[in-house]
């Protein structure tokens, strides 16, 4: 038997990787987020950044302390793109809150909510781990955030050997 390469591991391998820098707001997270994703997801960057900040707006996309979500549909078919966000420093979401240090960012179309809801429970398998979040922040670059990702226990397929 071996593990098969789930579509959330593939996502993973390719979705790009912010480690910010200090004294990052919420609005610059977006807006890097969106500088990010606009080419892949063949949105503009400002309508990206518009809707990431009028969702949180709405309702906080913070899970759990140092964690946040942030996830918004696209008027595009097709796409789907996450991207993973570290801030040593921590974002604030919201005020007299504790500032989040790991962020997930999911955008895509309606015809892809199947992977959006997939990738919602490994994030959140991931997450759930005792060790996370010192993992998250002890990780030594970006690549290393996204092989902690890779790494990390969850469920996944099994395959079957081919006998053939």
């Amino acid at each position: 038997m071996c593990i098969r390469d789930s579509p959330f591991d593939r996502l993973v391998r390719r979705c790009a990787v912010l480690d910010l820098p200090e004294g990052a707001t919420q609005e610059a997270l977006f807006g890097a987020v969106a500088e990010a994703l606009a080419p892949r997801l063949g949105v503009p960057a400002e309508e990206i950044q518009r809707l990431l900040a009028e969702r949180e707006e709405a309702t906080s996309t913070v899970v759990r302390p140092g964690l946040a979500i942030p996830h918004v549909v696209v008027g595009v078919a097709d796409r789907f793109e996450m991207l993973l966000v570290r801030s040593r420093e921590g974002v604030v979401f919201e005020p007299d809150k504790p500032p989040v240090h790991a962020i997930f960012v999911l955008i895509g179309s309606r015809d892809r909510r199947d992977d959006h809801l997939r990738a919602l429970v490994a994030i959140a398998e991931i997450a759930q781990a005792s060790d996370f979040d010192r993992r998250w922040l002890a990780a030594t670059d970006a690549e290393s955030l996204r092989v902690l990702i890779l790494r990390s226990k969850r469920r996944r397929q099994v395959q079957e050997p081919d006998d053939g």
